[in-house]
């Protein structure tokens, strides 16, 4: 097989596979969960145009073989893989990224989930555990309904969060003197 051609199939299906299995930033926890949606979001644009050069690749080099026929599923899965990709990077000009809904104090992290959409949204907490090389495990502490705009941090062994929603300012206190990072549950 030519070596054009199975640089093409790899320029395709790498990203593809990145895209489909391995998670944001090929799964990598270092750091923080908003740092690796930030990268997350750089690399969006990269995989496109690495996909559209293996789709080019395929098209100058595959269909001019008797067997081109073997070679439009993975043009096909490029082309459509790149479109995708494309769209993404239309919306993160348009709409910005979620990178907002990630926030973090001292060792406490919060995930908006679904924030402005139709469905409910709420507010995952959790212990942020980092090893000695920056990388982190999530434990997590509370699941929690759409709080309104918060502020929260850890006094003692209390995680306090002051909210505002519609029906005013409230203050919620959660225990979290069973989590520490020395033990993988709580």
């Amino acid at each position: 097989m030519n070596r054009r051609l199975l640089l093409g199939y790899s320029l395709i299906l790498l990203p593809l596979a990145e895209t489909l299995w391995l998670g944001n930033t090929f799964s990598l926890t270092w750091h923080s969960p908003k740092l690796m949606y930030q990268i997350s979001t750089f690399l969006v644009p990269i995989k496109m145009l690495l996909t559209i050069a293996g789709t080019i690749l395929i098209y100058r080099t595959g269909f001019r073989s008797p067997l081109s026929y073997l070679h439009m599923a993975p043009y096909c899965i490029g082309l459509c893989h790149a479109l995708l990709l494309s769209l993404v990077c239309l919306s993160y000009l348009i709409f910005g990224t979620k990178a907002d809904l990630f926030r973090e104090s001292g060792t406490i992290h919060v995930y908006t989930a679904d924030a402005g959409a139709m469905a409910k949204s709420y507010h995952h907490f959790s212990l942020i555990c980092r090893d000695d090389f920056g990388f982190y495990r999530l434990q997590p502490i509370e699941t929690l309904d759409w709080l309104g705009e918060f502020t929260f941090q850890q006094q003692g062994d209390e995680l306090l969060i002051q909210h505002k929603d519609y029906e005013g300012e409230h203050e919620k206190r959660l225990d979290i003197a069973g989590f520490n990072c020395d033990s993988g549950s709580n």
